[in-house]
């Protein structure tokens, strides 16, 4: 929630500082006990120009929680969680306004789409906590990568090429590490090409490389349909395998796949904005596909959506993905977000509301998750019915 502080004025601080406490309640299905409990948050930011043409960035967010089971009234067993996430620690270097090398960690992060980022090449294995559901939250609070990316910007257009080394061979699920396992479990390198052809049309081309893997193309496109409606596409395609294969570590070969992820965008005079979007992933179960799963022991769906989930990818073939943010809404810094993803093979869907007032230096915030479904669904399968969250921010 405390991502969505946009409204404050300027700092002159070159650091911001955040605790966000929060009460969180889990209705779960299937017979299971509900969980309640605390969560703090903490998020640190460091921006700074250190000498001339060198700047020094450092972002932190530290995480922990404890919970306990509710049953017919009654307090159980207790648990508590400490996650620490490293997200960015780098420096920069600018010569002049056309150069710029930069060598740490840092969240790369590419793609115009808002549900689903075929082109949002580093991704995987990212995210360590999540703590809310709000798409550019779950962009923003993840791993970055450690990383050397060189720029060139010109009238009209920039290229942009990195390269991220592997330095660790698997994910750490320790409190306080920095992940390498996670976020440079491979080496990868990428370029990005972006070019104005008209007054209102840069298309940015990507061509991404891993290790072991074909090389993967990329093309992000938007378009200004008039004062208050952008359309928006987001392709990437390549020779790669399947998630099911992936997923239960089968051979089954390479093709030419394609990942998708278009739509609109609205704003009305009242602040209020509206996306619309269509998401395919060529790499996921199809409708038939599908089908197999859901008729399997649900271990093997679980375990499915589980690399899905870990991948940050797409589940089903297609998905549906709606987003709705009211600025100032009712109310002057009020703000009201709301989404949903739709799964059109079992008709399951994943609901969420937020609701943040932004005050001086404090917020407070609510948030509502929903998983719907049947218990072989992708959203039936989740434990959790129902989420509640109730926070209060402080900025320091």
């Amino acid at each position: 929630m405390a991502d969505r502080a946009t409204g404050k004025a300027a700092s002159a601080h070159d650091w911001k500082l955040s605790a966000e406490l929060a009460q969180v309640t889990a209705h779960h299905r299937h017979g299971l006990a509900s969980q309640q409990g605390p969560r703090l948050s903490l998020k640190f930011h460091y921006d700074r120009i250190v000498a001339p043409g060198w700047r020094a960035v450092f972002s932190d967010d530290l995480d922990l929680g404890l919970q306990y089971a509710v049953a017919k009234g009654r307090h159980g067993s207790l648990s508590h969680t400490a996650v620490n996430t490293l997200k960015e620690a780098y420096l920069s270097r600018q010569w002049q306004s056309d150069y710029m090398l930069d060598v740490g960690r840092i969240n790369i992060r590419y793609g115009v789409a808002l549900g689903y980022n075929p082109t949002d090449y580093f991704r995987f294995n990212a995210i360590r906590t999540i703590s809310s559901l709000d798409p550019e939250n779950l962009r923003r609070n993840r791993l970055g990568s450690v990383v050397l990316r060189g720029q060139k910007l010109w009238s009209g257009g920039s290229v942009t090429g990195l390269c991220s080394p592997r330095l660790a061979s698997r994910p750490s699920p320790a409190a306080f590490s920095a992940d390498l396992g996670a976020s440079n479990g491979q080496t990868r390198c990428l370029l990005a090409i972006n070019t104005r052809l008209a007054t209102d049309f840069e298309p940015q081309f990507l061509l991404s490389q891993s290790e072991g893997k074909s090389p993967q193309f990329g093309l992000n496109l938007t378009w200004l349909l008039n004062d208050a409606t952008v359309m928006f596409a987001e392709w990437s395609g390549g020779r790669n395998s399947r998630l099911l294969d992936d997923a239960f570590a089968q051979a089954n070969g390479t093709a030419f796949r394609s990942q998708l992820a278009a739509g609109l965008t609205y704003t009305s005079a009242r602040n209020l904005t509206l996306t619309l979007e269509y998401d395919y992933n060529g790499r996921a179960a199809d409708r038939s596909a599908w089908k197999a799963l859901r008729a399997a022991p649900l271990p093997v769906l679980g375990a499915y959506l589980s690399h899905s989930q870990a991948a940050y990818e797409q589940a089903s073939r297609q998905a549906i993905f709606a987003h709705l943010l009211w600025k100032d809404a009712l109310v002057s810094q009020l703000d009201i977000a709301a989404m949903t993803r739709l799964n059109p093979y079992d008709h399951s869907r994943n609901d969420w509301i937020s609701a943040v007032y932004h005050g001086k230096q404090f917020d407070l915030g609510l948030q509502w998750q929903r998983n719907g479904g049947r218990g072989n669904s992708q959203y039936g399968l989740v434990p959790q019915r129902t989420i509640w969250q109730v926070a209060g921010i402080y900025h320091f």
